[in-house]
């Protein structure tokens, strides 16, 4: 697959996607920016690919996915605020995990 990636940390295209091949020959890949929605829809919980915390220390970027019909999935991840480190006492954040549904259309 053209421009794929695994869990492994990519320097070129970090994030967390899932890639889809709707007609089944493995030709064309529709490309879902996973965390690109997140941050949009979630701004006060994002995950950042920058800053104090990287997008290593935010998210494991491992991922589940349960296939619900022929024209869409589940897609689980995870955000983990303050990497592998302990919430301090004082922060309103929390360890916690996304499920995102993923549909489309096979015409």
């Amino acid at each position: 697959m053209k421009e794929a990636h695994s869990v492994q940390p990519s320097i070129a295209l970090p994030g967390i996607f899932a890639w889809i091949n709707t007609s089944g020959d493995g030709g064309d890949w529709l490309q879902a920016d996973l965390l690109g929605n997140h941050n949009e829809q979630y701004s006060q919980e994002s995950i950042n690919v920058g800053g104090v915390f990287t997008l290593a220390e935010q998210t494991t970027s491992y991922t589940e996915v349960v296939p619900l019909d022929e024209q869409s999935v589940l897609v689980m991840y995870d955000r983990i605020p303050h990497g592998w480190s302990a919430i301090p006492r004082d922060s309103q954040d929390t360890n916690s995990i996304w499920v995102v549904k993923l549909a489309w259309n096979n015409r």
